[in-house]
């Protein structure tokens, strides 16, 4: 792993929660709800769809969907 990496992930092993300043916790919060909007209404995209079939009829397990 890169140095870079390894100090990112010590970094977000070791900081608390109480830690992170209320403004930075609120702002990953939409960050990640809006995340989270913008997959869920691009899984229902006719691209995404098609490509779910496909993979479907190919032999993918899983979901794909």
């Amino acid at each position: 792993m890169s140095e870079h990496l390894e100090r990112l992930a010590r970094f977000v092993a070791e900081t608390s929660f109480e830690a992170i300043p209320p403004a930075v916790r609120e702002h990953a919060r939409l960050v990640l709800l809006d995340t989270l909007g913008v997959i869920l209404v691009g899984s229902t995209e006719a691209e995404v769809t098609q490509l779910s079939g496909q993979l479907i009829r190919a032999g993918a397990q899983g979901r794909t969907g």
